[in-house]
């Protein structure tokens, strides 16, 4: 049987594909990168060695001028007229000077003339006491002089040695065009004696890779990033001077071409990768692109009243059926929404209509009886009076009860019936629902209006009074707030409630999982409202933060007739 190119076996197959295809690339660059990580640590055993002996080499060339000053000393009778009758050794190329124990300038060929002058004190001091004098200056011409002494009876000999000498004569054998190598020397102090290629570009070279760690003693390499790339970083003590000698170079340069070569060898499945993703491509049209399509279709169903996944998609038969059996479950969803909601309208009306006749019957007739039962009470009250009976105290006490039960029915008489809704409008009506509550709660509520009030269509009136009352008692219960506020902004284009308080909060989140369960009916029943009306609820709570309810509602600016 030929396959469908709509059906999923095609799809399947570059499924298949692509984890073989991306396995095979994993693995190249693994290979890949393993192979630089031992070019990389063959670069730097390489460099380490190198440094190694170039530091060696400087240690030597010092020790050996150090043992020509001490020999040149020992073999002839120095003064002023015989170092300057002698051929001095080529070594010292920044010169010969002759001192006196107390830094006296005895006698200086014209090389020594830039720095003689300069010798410190401490210098001449080790030199006396046998030391291994070393010091540091700069010459005229920008370079750095190397110093070292030896002493006799009564003389101190100088001799001067250009540091770029010591570093050239001493240089790693593993520079080349292709691969510039950097190389410095240090002191003790971290300041830079010599150094060749690029001077590092940092504050303190204490801070630059292998600098600290050589001048305590410590040989081997580090890798520093740069502008270029990463660099080896190549570092050894300078043996019997207190010295750092470190090299730096781009390790990707030190490669040879041949090796440079070999990095390319997982390109050759560029091909397979390059078929792959043509076969990949066929099927993502074909399938993720057209369930991305119906994923964005069922989206809107929320958010959409009346929106159905009738749009085509595309994509395999498959999907197309899925979108068939999708489109229909919604027409059957949407369908059971409406109802409900008409079913929630009716129950709605029929539950205000009964809380209307309530409030007729209370206000009508037990108000009625319960002032005349009051009329009685108070006629009893003064015949007990007159005839000064003990029993008038008790017929006062009742007189009081029963203008209490009258006052109480008439606060149930408004909550069941708002007549200020009715009457004068949401505002008022509110503000007197702030009143009542705020004396039985026993705690303050805050009213602010903005903007232009105006009079709404009855039922939206109603749906937004019962949703301020819903929230206002909740804080009551829940709250455990020491304050509360209810603010009515009216706009051009509708208008926004929000009912606030300062208690203990709660998970918003938590609550919307499934609120009938945990006994959140009061907040089904203000969405309920909310959603009657066309009206957006949001709740902003947080446990110990308070709570805030916000129903916002676009309605036309001209008034309700």
């Amino acid at each position: 049987m030929i396959p469908r190119l709509d059906g999923l076996r095609l799809q399947l197959l570059g499924l298949v594909i692509l984890p073989f295809s991306a396995l095979l690339l994993v693995v190249a660059l693994a290979g890949t990168h393993l192979h630089q990580e031992a070019m990389r640590h063959m670069l730097a055993e390489r460099d380490v060695r190198a440094v190694t002996l170039a530091a060696g080499t400087v240690g030597e060339r010092v020790q050996h001028r150090r043992e020509l000053l001490a020999g040149f000393v020992q073999r002839m009778p120095v003064s002023a007229a015989a170092l300057l009758a002698a051929d001095p050794p080529s070594q010292f190329d920044a010169g010969l000077a002759l001192l006196s124990p107390a830094g006296q300038v005895m006698s200086a060929d014209p090389a020594a003339q830039a720095w003689v002058a300069e010798i410190p004190a401490s210098f001449l001091g080790q030199a006396q006491g046998g030391g291994n004098a070393l010091a540091i200056l700069q010459g005229p011409d920008g370079g750095t002089v190397v110093l070292q002494a030896a002493a006799s009876a009564g003389t101190v000999l100088v001799g001067g040695t250009r540091a770029a000498t010591l570093l050239e004569s001493a240089a790693p054998p593993v520079s080349s065009p292709d691969s510039p190598l950097t190389t410095f020397l240090v002191d003790g102090t971290g300041a830079l004696i010599a150094a060749s290629g690029t001077t590092p570009g940092v504050a303190s070279l204490l801070d630059h890779p292998g600098v600290h760690e050589a001048l305590q003693g410590q040989t081997g390499s580090s890798y520093a990033p740069a502008a270029d790339g990463e660099h080896i970083v190549a570092y050894a003590p300078v043996p019997g001077t207190g010295w750092a000698l470190v090299t730096e170079e781009p390790w990707e340069n030190a490669l040879s071409p041949l090796l440079n070569t070999t990095l390319l060898a997982p390109l050759v499945l560029v091909p397979a990768l390059a078929v792959t993703t043509v076969a990949l491509w066929f099927g993502a049209r074909q399938v993720i692109a057209p369930l991305r399509r119906l994923e964005v279709q069922a989206g809107q169903l929320e958010h959409k009243a009346g929106f159905a996944l009738d749009a085509p998609v595309g994509g395999i038969a498959e999907i197309q059926h899925l979108q068939a059996s999708l489109a229909s479950m919604a027409r059957r969803i949407r369908a059971a929404q409406l109802t409900l909601r008409s079913y929630i309208a009716a129950i709605t009306r029929a539950q205000e209509d009964e809380r209307r006749r309530l409030a007729r019957e209370l206000h009508d007739q037990t108000i009625q009886d319960l002032i005349a039962l009051d009329q009685r009470v108070q006629i009893l009250a003064m015949d007990l009076r007159t005839r000064e009976l003990p029993q008038a105290a008790l017929a006062d006490e009742l007189h009081h009860e029963a203008q209490r039960t009258i006052e109480e029915v008439r606060r149930l008489t408004r909550a069941l019936r708002p007549i200020y809704l009715e009457d004068l409008g949401l505002v008022p009506a509110l503000e007197m629902l702030t009143r009542d509550l705020q004396a039985d709660l026993g705690i303050p509520i805050a009213i602010r209006t903005t903007g232009a009030p105006r009079r709404l269509p009855a039922e939206t009136e109603l749906a937004l009074y019962r949703i301020a009352q819903e929230a206002l008692n909740n804080v009551g219960k829940h709250a455990q707030a020491r304050r509360a506020w209810l603010e009515l902004a009216f706009s051009e284009d509708g208008l926004s409630m929000a009912i606030g308080d300062d208690g203990v909060g709660f998970s918003p989140t938590d609550a919307a999982k499934d609120p009938a369960s945990q006994g959140h009916f009061g907040l089904i029943g203000m969405r309920e409202r909310a959603d009657l009306i066309q009206a957006q609820l949001e709740i902003a709570s947080k446990p110990g933060h308070g709570t805030q309810i916000t129903v916002r509602l676009s309605v036309p600016s001209a008034p309700a007739v």
